[in-house]
């Protein structure tokens, strides 16, 4: 276990965080495993690789955020939803939560609204 991985873990047992949730389909997923297995079969979505969240250099709160996210989608969500989810916000997560200036420069959506005349 790398230094981030077990920070992160005393962190979630010192809030009394559950490190085990359980996913629609009634699998229990540990949220610090690598891979996060939401099906007994092997169809679309039943494994989502995890393991770039917990060794990258993101901060704790962040990295905490997320993690929320992800495990909201692994339980109320279908296991193709959450791993598309997990797989097309990847690349905006790697280092963290963006700034929303931060963002915007790097050509992220947020168009600003307007009105016909």
């Amino acid at each position: 276990m790398n230094s981030a991985k077990s920070r992160r873990k005393e962190c979630l047992v010192r809030l009394e965080h559950s490190l085990v949730v359980t996913a629609k389909s009634g699998l229990q997923v540990n949220i610090l495993d690598d891979e996060w297995r939401l099906l007994p079969t092997s169809s679309k979505g039943y494994l989502i690789p995890i393991a770039w969240l917990h060794n990258s250099a993101m901060s704790d709160e962040d990295w905490h955020i997320i993690v929320d996210v992800y495990t909201h989608y692994v339980r109320t969500k279908a296991a193709s939803t959450a791993f598309g989810v997990v797989g097309n916000t990847r690349r905006y997560f790697t280092d963290g939560i963006q700034s929303y200036q931060r963002s915007k420069g790097n050509g992220v959506g947020y168009q600003p609204i307007r009105r016909k005349a």
